[in-house]
């Protein structure tokens, strides 16, 4: 029998399934009729329900667009907004948390930046715990907040200088046999040499290994990649999830991305460029219009929305770090680029 699609189709299945449960009951089983109740019914409450649920996401999903649009353009910085728009001082703090639980507040001591050196030895003796038996047990952390960077120096003699939101976690004395910090963020180390006395960073399932060197670490949480440029000396890298050991010269710069199984070394021509963040200056060398979304991000208080355009594009500029965003925004458009920025709520 061939069916038909259609009104016909559907009454002619009707017609069929009522001439089997006829034949059924005839036979004394009522199995079908049942089954046939049963089943029309919960089909006529799954779809009156689902109708409901459909109408109300239908509502709800209009009402949030709505009020995305207009939260949206409510919060869009106009060019004269921008050119108003510096290096966020107010919404994050850079601090020192002792091993004590006492949170010390850089910003408010006038610590917070590249030329002010953070004298960690006078807040370290505030901390608990740090006499020669718990030196090692003692950790501090200090954090540099959004369009802030610090800069002190280690209890060995290594200098550090922090990048914006990143984290260094260290022991108020450093064991005898090693010298170890935990990074999250970005940082760039000026290592005090010593052949018995090697400096490890952990960072995320990387860890970077030297004797007495100068070198960047970049891994923040909020991207894939793990990067050491060494600018002097020599550093080792062991990768946990890729078991692989690397060791870097002057010069080179390691990339190690999420999910890939070999990191990748190259040669810098200027491997300063890596690190003119620490010296107050965005300089991006065939950046992707994201990543220097992302960057921004993390010095001004905005939000930044690249539009539909071509995201593959690479640029390559230097800006000073205490500009405007007006003068980022226009070194985007320069690459035709352009993007939304809005307030950071």
């Amino acid at each position: 029998m061939m069916l038909k699609s259609g009104k016909n189709n559907k009454k002619l299945k009707e017609d069929i399934w009522k001439g089997i449960i006829h034949k059924a009951q005839a036979d004394g089983d009522d199995i079908l009729v049942d089954y046939h109740y049963n089943k029309h019914s919960a089909l006529r409450k799954k779809y009156w329900v689902s109708g409901i649920a459909a109408s109300l996401l239908i509502g709800l999903s209009i009402s949030f667009f709505f009020y995305n649009q207009y939260a949206s353009k409510a919060n869009l910085l106009s060019d004269a907004e921008l050119m108003h728009v510096f290096a966020d001082d107010s919404s994050t703090s850079s601090r020192l948390i002792l091993s004590s639980g006492d949170t010390i507040y850089l910003d408010a001591e006038g610590t917070s930046g590249a030329e002010a050196p953070i004298d960690l030895e006078a807040y370290l003796e505030k901390s608990e715990g740090t006499g020669q038996e718990t030196a090692s047990a003692a950790i501090q952390v200090v954090e540099a907040g959004r369009g802030k960077q610090l800069q002190f120096a280690l209890h060995d003699g290594t200098r550090v200088w922090l990048n914006a939101l990143s984290k260094l976690e260290f022991p108020a004395k450093f064991s005898s046999d090693l010298r170890e910090v935990q990074l999250e963020g970005e940082a760039y180390f000026e290592v005090s040499s010593s052949a018995s006395w090697p400096f490890e960073v952990i960072s995320s399932e990387d860890t970077v290994r030297v004797l007495g060197t100068h070198f960047n670490v970049k891994n923040y949480k909020n991207e894939d990649a793990f990067i050491v440029t060494l600018l002097e000396g020599k550093v080792g890298v062991n990768s946990k999830d890729r078991d692989e050991n690397y060791l870097l010269d002057p010069s080179d710069q390691l990339v190690a991305i999420a999910g890939q199984p070999k990191a990748s070394i190259s040669k810098l021509e200027d491997p300063f460029s890596a690190v003119a963040w620490k010296n107050g200056d965005f300089y991006f060398q065939e950046a992707g219009a994201e990543e220097i979304a992302q960057e921004i991000e993390r010095w001004y208080p905005v939000a930044v929305k690249v539009k539909n355009q071509d995201k593959k594009k690479k640029i390559s500029g230097k800006l000073k770090r205490t500009g405007s965003m007006q003068e980022v925004v226009e070194m985007l458009r320069f690459f035709d680029i352009e993007v939304n920025v809005e307030k950071r709520i």
